[in-house]
């Protein structure tokens, strides 16, 4: 029995060995499998002037994405620095290392990921509205400053002069952004003649823009009544509240009459005083009225009461508080009292017609303040004397007004 099983297990051993070497005979795999390299790119990176970044890598799109916030030289010439990983074969087009590139338009290359041929597209993406072309601008007029608007995301510099400005020789300067590159007419400094609008082109790294340059004139903006008060002072004059109907309220109440000696329109209510004399007291012939904050004065208009006769101003100044803090009086000569409007009247005496639409007086200096001081230098009485009335003399103090309106330029 045992002598079976031992040779049993010699034929089983004897045909195993058989079989192995029949299978020496098959053929063995000569080379090992091949796999793709998944990110191929090792290193991407772009310079363009002073401003390196990184290359934004998608290899299921196979493209390579540079972002720039605005490049400070023209994209037509970036530096692209491309590494591969190993068993990653550069092919048509590819590099390795530094190339300057044109990335107005997309680059594309191919390589070879270790199985396949592969194209990759290298692409410049430019954020423009982070530059701004122009940093700043100023503009005069001789010696008269404009106030500029400079409009970057409209291409428009609005320059704005007082009235009456000469803008024939308009001097301009502009800052540009170091990364802005100057175009056809463009400039640091010059004299232009801006009665027509000038335009210059100024290239913004990827693109020309053209600028309009445009001088205009400040617009004047009837101030509201409620802004305006009589504002006292010392030594101004004898304004007695309630006095003969005469309250100082009345100036600024937007109230007036529709044509000349409608008085119950206005209730037989209006501002003014009577003053024996000049210096009666201690008060002068003037008042000094408050705009509530610093403004240009334009212009004004006087509403009178009585029709272009008696009290009402005929020959009249306006001038501008230019002190500091606010004024306590006003004096002649008193260099912090600047002149601004010289008005006269005179030709409209007894002129009813001209109640119902008064003339508008214009300054002949802009100069912003927030106190000004209307000084009466004669009524109709001092300038028509007994044409106007026998007893004139003893009236030429007296002032009425209806209403004061202002204007101020925007």
């Amino acid at each position: 029995m045992k002598t079976r099983l031992l040779t049993a297990i010699s034929l089983a051993v004897c045909a195993l060995c058989a079989w192995t070497a029949c299978d020496t005979k098959a053929e063995l795999p000569t080379e090992l499998p091949k796999y793709p390299v998944k990110a191929p790119i090792a290193v991407a990176k772009a310079t363009s002037g002073e401003a390196t970044v990184n290359g934004v890598v998608d290899d299921d799109k196979r493209t390579i994405t540079f972002k720039f916030d605005h490049p400070t030289s023209d994209i037509k010439a970036i530096t692209v620095h491309l590494e591969y990983k190993d068993n990653v074969t550069p092919k048509d087009n590819a590099f390795t290392g530094d190339k300057t590139l044109d990335l107005t338009s997309d680059y594309k290359f191919t390589i070879n990921n270790n199985v396949e041929d592969v194209e990759y597209t290298i692409h410049a993406e430019v954020t423009v509205a982070t530059l701004t072309p122009l940093l700043s601008v100023s503009a005069s007029a001789g010696s008269k400053s404009g106030t500029v608007e400079l409009d970057n995301e409209n291409h428009k510099i609005e320059i704005t002069f007082l009235p009456g400005t000469d803008v024939t020789a308009v001097a301009v300067s502009i800052v540009y952004d170091e990364r802005a590159t100057p175009g056809k007419d463009s400039f640091e400094e010059k004299t232009i003649d801006l009665t027509n609008d000038y335009t210059f082109v100024v290239n913004n790294g990827l693109e020309d823009l053209t600028y309009t340059i445009h001088a205009g004139f400040s617009a004047e903006t009837l101030l509201s009544y409620e802004k305006c008060s009589v504002y006292r002072v010392g030594g101004d004059a004898d304004m007695v509240e309630g006095a003969d109907n005469m309250y100082m309220s009345c100036l600024f109440d937007n109230t007036w009459m529709s044509e000349a000696e409608a008085y119950d329109e206005v209730e037989w209510r209006h501002f003014g005083w009577t003053m024996d004399a000049y210096s009666h007291d201690g008060h002068g012939n003037w008042f000094v009225f408050d705009i509530s904050e610093p403004a240009i004065l334009s212009s004004i208009m006087i509403w009178p009461y009585w029709p272009n006769t008696n009290n009402e101003p005929a020959e009249f100044r306006i001038f501008a508080w230019t002190g500091s803090g606010e004024p306590e009086t006003w004096e002649e000569g008193n260099s912090s009292w600047e002149l601004v409007l010289t008005g006269d009247h005179t030709e409209l005496f007894l002129d009813k017609e001209a109640c119902k639409n008064p003339p508008q007086d214009k300054v002949t200096e802009y100069i912003e303040a927030q106190y000004y001081c209307f000084v009466l230098d004669k009524n109709f009485y001092a300038v028509k004397q007994t044409e106007a009335n026998e007893w004139w003399y003893g009236r030429i103090f007296w002032c009425t007004m209806s209403e004061l309106q202002i204007w101020v330029l925007q």
